[in-house]
């Protein structure tokens, strides 16, 4: 693929990763079901990775992780450039080793990259806050269940863009 290609496919990656954090920021805060709204951040990195393999992956997750430390708050400083980027390089992985890229995969890397960022999230809470693990466990998986529907959206969108590119 040749750099103007390759810088295309990017630009429309972040076009569409700037929509979607429109969407996280103005429309699913008022979206809350069982207590909780849908996260799509860990879904973009993770999605992206899967596609785009374990390099540019999470260089892509990097810089969204920066992004969104500087629109979200994070449980601790640079919280999302972390987590995302970890996510990233084990969706990177797991796409090129044990799942290939699709509707399924990007299923199970969203899954995991919700889990992972909810971890994280758990255990600086249960530390700073002495909130109960059981508690954050539980609203770990309402998240996941109401987030996941909406990642296959976000699949949709970023496999359209990688087969659009992927084929020059």
């Amino acid at each position: 693929m040749t750099r103007r290609m390759t810088t295309l496919k990017w630009v429309f990656y972040a076009l569409w990763t700037l929509v979607f954090l429109l969407v996280q920021q103005l429309v699913f805060p008022y979206l809350r079901i069982a207590g909780v709204h849908p996260f799509i951040l860990p879904s973009l990195a993770a999605i992206a990775a899967s596609f785009e393999g374990k390099q540019e992956g999470p260089v892509y997750a990097l810089v969204l992780g920066l992004v969104c430390d500087t629109l979200f708050t994070g449980a601790f400083p640079c919280f999302y450039a972390v987590v995302l980027t970890l996510s990233a390089l084990l969706a990177g992985q797991a796409a090129r080793r044990l799942i290939m890229p699709g509707a399924v995969c990007s299923l199970a890397v969203s899954a995991g990259a919700l889990l992972l960022t909810d971890l994280f999230n758990a255990v600086a809470f249960t530390y700073s806050h002495g909130t109960p693990p059981g508690e954050t466990m539980w609203l770990t998986a309402r998240e996941i269940l109401l987030s996941l529907p909406f990642a296959m959206l976000v699949h949709l969108v970023f496999s359209r863009v990688h087969r659009r590119f992927d084929r020059r």
